[in-house]
């Protein structure tokens, strides 16, 4: 069962898919989310400090075990607004992710906000176009740490789930996307156009490509 913070925020959406959304690593590379094309994606906004840190933890690392050979990545949004429950700096987090996720399919980004003034686009994106997250044309706040959203191949939000919802219990749809036996709705329209976007769209004036990391991924300002 779903549950949130009080109020009611507007959102700020430019594309209609995810995978031209843009966010920063926490190295501090920057990099553009069509590199996860066709992959299935669980969206999560992490902490050390939660009561419940050690079990997500710990059901995320089976999943990603259970599902390395697949398509499926989680990309972890640390997020210090509930409780000031994630403290650190990047390299202290990435060592904890790190530690907690080994040999797992993940990627670790900067410490972000998920609700407010300064909320990432990933997350207005997200919270836009799940239908529980979204009231018309306004979105819900994340109540908080680790509420997931899985994206789809096609850059789809599938379905939004609570931080009282255990990943294990996410596990059997993200099998279902991977085989292709359930899809996504379609995205909602945009709410602005995109030379009015936030910094973290591609489509934003803001977003300039720079050059290509020694990874060969392609960074932007």
């Amino acid at each position: 069962m779903s549950f949130f913070g009080f109020g009611h925020e507007k959102p700020k959406v430019a594309t209609e898919t995810f995978h031209e959304l843009t966010a920063r690593m926490n190295s501090g590379e920057a990099v553009k989310f069509d590199m996860f094309k066709g992959k299935v994606l669980m969206v999560v906004n992490v902490a050390t400090q939660w009561g419940l840190t050690k079990q997500n933890y710990a059901e995320l690392a089976d999943i990603c075990s259970d599902l390395k050979d697949e398509p499926f990545e989680v990309l972890a949004f640390p997020c210090n607004q509930f409780g000031k429950q994630e403290k650190g700096n990047s390299e202290q987090i990435g060592d904890f992710i790190t530690g907690k996720l080994t040999d797992s399919n993940f990627s670790i980004f900067e410490k972000c906000h998920v609700n407010g003034r300064h909320t990432h686009p990933v997350w207005h994106f997200c919270r836009y176009n799940a239908d529980v997250t979204r009231n018309r044309r306004q979105m819900f706040v994340i109540p908080w740490n680790f509420a997931k959203f899985i994206i789809d191949k096609e850059g789809r939000v599938f379905k939004y789930y609570s931080p009282k919802v255990p990943p294990s219990q996410i596990k059997p749809d993200i099998q279902a996307l991977l085989a292709n036996t359930v899809k996504a709705a379609p995205s909602q329209p945009r709410t602005i156009k995109p030379e009015n976007a936030p910094p973290g769209f591609l489509s934003s004036s803001k977003a300039v490509e720079r050059k290509i990391s020694s990874t060969g991924t392609t960074l932007f300002l």
